[in-house]
């Protein structure tokens, strides 16, 4: 309820080691062969773990999102669905709407800089505001207006609502006895917030299903695979928006206010990233998500940020399957639940050197093989960083 169960977990594996029982039967892992065994695809001698489905909820219309799907062949059926709107080429097609929203959060901030340059500027709210925006828009076909106004909509208000009701139900998975009283212990208000992001979703769709448009957004490109026999139900599309409106905003804002925060906190590395941008281009046009891929110190902000300050930090639940499973090389029962801490796993000392300072030279191979200031990095544990885990299950959305 504290919000601090990240750091909880850090310090009970800083104490006990890679593997901690936290309860009677849920391990928490910061071993990198554990992001694997927990998440990685089926083989011929290894079980796929399904999803904890106490913790992979359905929506409150009784329909499964595409991240709370049980079955591995329904899951994929609906995954490749939404392929199509998450891939490089709809980025492509939907950088102009995007970059939109990134040159009005300039605008307000150099608005905010020369109209009020002693008052601080609410980084978070504003990143917040840019990313629901953003996603408005390319899964409903209009803005929330956010940036217009700087302040939270009650949608998105309702969005955070529905974050703490969903943490306060789960605590009731470690009291099963007390789940069909669950309900009662949880503030009206939450729970109405709850109900509330779900009909503005459902709504949404409805009224971007009944308009014709050329735009790329999500549902453009849905009904285009939709049409090509691979179908889903309205209800389904109902799930998945009030999906996207949460996993695709407030995360990477998240991520974002994360990496911002430490850039303040070094301004050496944010002088050196600078340095970068402007080095590489003339003009603020060239920014383009292509031509940002090629910056090497950029794309090191981006990791060591999501390392240091991941947006999902208490990791993905997974329950070994019938038979039981071996992760880490120990054999676990049926029913386990089972994940990986990004937190404590991205800041173990055992696998990152330093792993509290933001050096994101750690993951740039000239650096740690040419600089002796970076060699102690070259050791660091990289494979471990997969801050949207691995395996069939995998993040749909993390380009």
């Amino acid at each position: 309820m504290r919000g601090d169960f990240h750091t909880f977990l850090k310090a009970q594996h800083d104490k006990y080691g890679p593997v901690v029982r936290y309860a009677p039967d849920l391990l928490s892992y910061t071993d990198p062969e554990a992001m694997k065994d927990i998440y990685g695809h089926r083989t011929a001698s290894h079980k796929l773990n399904p999803k904890d489905h106490d913790f992979f909820a359905k929506e409150v219309n009784g329909v499964a999102a595409m991240i709370s799907i049980e079955d591995i062949e329904e899951h994929g059926r609906v995954r490749r669905i939404f392929t199509n709107a998450f891939s490089d080429k709809a980025l492509g097609e939907q950088e102009t709407l995007i970059r939109g929203y990134v040159d009005k959060l300039i605008g307000r901030l150099r608005e905010s800089v020369a109209t009020k340059p002693t008052e601080p500027v609410d980084m978070v709210k504003m990143y917040n505001c840019t990313t629901f925006d953003i996603m408005g828009d390319l899964s409903f076909g209009s803005s929330l207006g956010l940036l217009e106004t700087g302040e939270y909509s009650p949608w998105v208000e309702s969005v955070f609502g529905s974050f703490k009701a969903f943490q306060l139900l789960l605590m009731f998975r470690e009291y099963p006895i007390l789940k069909p009283i669950a309900s009662l212990f949880v503030p009206k208000s939450l729970i109405e917030k709850q109900l509330a992001h779900f009909k503005y979703s459902a709504d949404r769709v409805d009224r971007r299903l009944e308009q014709e448009t050329d735009r790329p957004d999500i549902w453009a490109l849905v009904l285009n695979n939709m049409e090509k026999g691979n179908a889903i139900s309205r209800p389904q599309m109902h799930a998945n928006a009030v999906l996207f409106m949460a996993a695709g905003t407030e995360t990477t804002a998240t991520a974002l206010s994360g990496m911002t925060h430490y850039l303040l906190k070094c301004p050496d590395k944010l002088a050196k990233l600078t340095g970068e941008i402007r080095g590489a281009f003339r003009s603020e046009d060239e920014l383009t998500m292509a031509n940002l891929r090629r910056l090497p110190y950029l794309q090191a902000v981006i990791e060591e940020g999501l390392r240091i300050y991941p947006p999902t930090p208490a990791g993905s639940p997974r329950l070994v399957p019938e038979g039981g499973n071996l992760v880490c090389g120990e054999h676990l029962p049926a029913g386990t639940g089972i994940f990986l801490s990004h937190y404590a796993a991205f800041r173990d000392s055992e696998n990152f050197h330093l792993p509290d300072s933001f050096v994101p030279e750690r993951w740039l191979p000239a650096a740690t093989e040419q600089d002796p200031a970076y060699r102690a990095f070259a050791n660091d544990k990289k494979e471990l960083m997969q801050p949207f885990i691995v395996g069939p299950y995998a993040c749909l959305g993390k380009k």
